[in-house]
């Protein structure tokens, strides 16, 4: 069985799904509910169970190759069986803001993944045209997220956006700051004495 899996967790009583997920590590995410659960409904339906002497039935309703596939088809299983009338407790999924972290989650993992590779290289020096250049590449070409969508959940306004990616030089360091850490890049300061103490 493949790591990443998309699975449903189904009532015993009646065969209907009350929860669809996605799990990295196989089954142990999906098993991982009956003990708590992250979603607070899941947690109701699960002591209702327990307290007639049952837990869920996990069904394994996809196997993936490929973790980048993950939140398709999560939200792809969702919405089929919201239409055949599953009492999901996955209602947090209508919110497009959640849709929007979960990709950007899975993004970053993505990306570390494939920092982990570059080891060797322990810094690089950006000036401001290199930051704008990876500020736009990470939003637009890694994430696939439009300007509003980006400024919405970086905490900051679309014209600042598009200001830094268009090499803007001044601007307030806590707007940077938000724009940076929602693209999860840690940014050091060197002083002279820094330099001089090497």
């Amino acid at each position: 069985m493949n790591n990443f899996i998309i699975y449903g967790l189904r009532d015993p009583r009646t065969d209907e799904y009350w929860y669809v997920g996605k799990s990295i590590n196989g089954i142990s995410r999906a098993k991982s509910h009956i003990n708590r659960s992250h979603n607070d409904l899941v947690n109701e339906w699960i002591d209702g169970l327990k307290s007639d002497n049952l837990i869920p039935i996990i069904d394994i309703l996809e196997e993936l190759d490929n973790y980048s596939l993950l939140l398709d088809k999560e939200t792809y299983w969702i919405n089929k069986l919201l239409k055949e009338e599953h009492p999901l407790c996955n209602i947090m999924h209508s919110d497009d803001t959640y849709i929007l972290r979960e990709k950007i989650k899975y993004e970053k993992n993505r990306l570390k993944d494939e920092l982990d590779e570059l080891k060797s290289i322990k810094y690089e020096s950006y000036g401001p045209s290199s930051l704008s250049h990876i500020i736009y590449n990470l939003r637009k070409n890694i994430l696939h997220l439009s300007r509003n969508d980006f400024a919405r959940i970086s905490g900051v306004g679309r014209t600042l956006i598009y200001d830094i990616e268009k090499g803007k030089m001044s601007m307030r360091l806590d707007k940077l700051l938000k724009i940076l850490n929602a693209l999860n890049i840690k940014i050091y300061f060197i002083t002279p004495i820094d330099i001089q103490n090497e």
